[in-house]
């Protein structure tokens, strides 16, 4: 996680109710470095690609095909700038990111919180001075 390589690095843990992130926090890279698949955000409009099938799955992710294998394709959980801390006047090289699910549970369960599938952990990593 390219957050865990700033000086600090704060965790909360947000609901449903929090803003949406920038970008998409889940794709789905093949072994070539290309998307084949990635999280849909609310208002997100995926463009059509001739050659290209686009399928849904379910209401929030969507995978590429073009004919490719997608061999060794892998999830990754790709840092996401944050906002809130970047508007701080001390902060520097702020980033953020989600754990793995594994990561989740154990960071929820340390800090005595449930196991709730409405409720995402979030890592902010960040540097003090401009």
């Amino acid at each position: 996680l390219e957050c865990l390589r700033r000086a600090h690095v704060a965790c909360i843990v947000k609901g449903t109710s929090f803003r949406p992130p920038p970008h998409a926090t889940v794709m789905l890279i093949d072994e070539d470095g290309t998307v084949i698949g990635r999280e849909l955000l609310p208002g997100d409009k995926v463009e059509e690609e001739p050659g290209r099938k686009t399928l849904y799955l379910g209401k929030d992710f969507v995978m590429f095909y073009d004919g490719r294998s997608g061999r060794n394709a892998r999830f990754v959980l790709p840092p996401v700038p944050f906002a809130e801390v970047e508007a701080l006047p001390f902060a520097a090289r702020v980033v953020s990111s989600s754990p793995s699910t594994m990561g989740d549970l154990h960071i929820r369960r340390c800090a005595g919180l449930d196991d709730d599938p409405k409720l995402a952990t979030v890592l902010i990593g960040f540097d003090i001075g401009r």
